[in-house]
């Protein structure tokens, strides 16, 4: 991908541009105005809210909380001092995980948990781990470290290395019945979408194409698979079936559309848009989707 752009102060003034509609579904609805460096949105269980990690009053990255309905936006950790980002949920909302930066080869996945109210920080092996992701049924998280796939449970903490292979294996998504794992890999030369199964370790191709599919996040319904991919010359979100069926192209956009995510009904994604150097929030609903 191509760099970051650097830090920008905010801005308060509207944007007048309006992103071409997608070729299918309604235009895109633009969330945020700041302009500031975004990633990884994700949608709080029952949508009223949207955390994502964003640069904010000063070069690091932190935790934000949008509300949908006021437009307000708040720190979810106002006294962290430290990078912050990957912030995920449970489908029931009892489990909320993130990534923390603790050192300059040390990271440390934040695990809140609801009932009963607990907060626990679980550091990983002397190498960096990165990209977790806590499981849809809340009882373990998966990441990337030294180019594999790792699981970690909850529970038990132990963990298992999920995949074995040349190149680089990255971005893992489980399935919401976690049976099933989602995730990129150059094992073939090009970084393509794969699906591992749990029980026999079988894996599947689901995308071939030159360029890069990345960032795979598996729909709540089990259905589809959102990624982003450079495969027609430019960063822009797709979708694909889970059985690899279907590949569509949601975005049209002159500049970057990358880390998207999934509405919990499965019927509206949002992502961050770039746009002459600035970065925002997005969403839009889907058509209905078939298989």
């Amino acid at each position: 991908m191509k760099p970051a752009a650097g830090f920008l102060l905010a801005s308060l003034v509207a944007i007048t541009w309006l992103p071409a509609p997608p070729a299918t579904g309604e235009p895109p609805e633009q969330l945020t105005r700041d302009g500031l460096l975004k990633r990884d949105p994700c949608y709080v269980p029952g949508a009223e809210r949207i955390v994502f990690s964003s640069r904010h009053r000063s070069p690091r990255m932190v935790l934000l909380q949008l509300e949908l309905e006021s437009g307000k936006i708040d720190r979810l950790n106002p006294k962290s001092n430290l990078v912050e980002m990957a912030p995920s949920y449970s489908t029931d909302g009892g489990i909320f995980c993130f990534q923390r930066l603790t050192g300059n080869d040390e990271t440390a996945f934040v695990i809140q948990q609801t009932e009963p109210s607990k907060t626990r920080q679980l550091t990983g092996s002397r190498k960096v781990n990165w990209n977790v992701q806590v499981s849809p049924l809340g009882d373990e998280v998966a990441y990337n470290l030294s180019g594999q796939i790792y699981l970690r449970s909850l529970k038990t903490d132990k963990e298992v290395q999920l995949t074995d292979s040349a190149g680089r294996n990255d971005w893992p998504s489980i399935s919401p019945d976690g049976k099933q794992v989602a995730f990129s890999s150059s094992r073939d030369g090009n970084y393509d979408l794969y699906v591992i199964e749990r029980e026999s370790s079988q894996v599947r191709r689901l995308t071939t194409a030159e360029g890069l599919d990345m960032r795979p996040r598996w729909s709540p319904d089990g259905s589809h698979i959102l990624f982003t991919s450079n495969r027609d010359g430019n960063y822009e979100i797709y979708q694909v079936a889970s059985d690899g069926s279907g590949l569509e192209r949601l975005t049209r956009h002159a500049e970057q559309d990358d880390y998207a995510c999934w509405h919990p009904d499965s019927g509206q994604i949002a992502w961050i848009r770039e746009h002459e150097g600035r970065f925002d929030l997005f969403r839009m609903s889907l058509p209905k989707q078939t298989k």
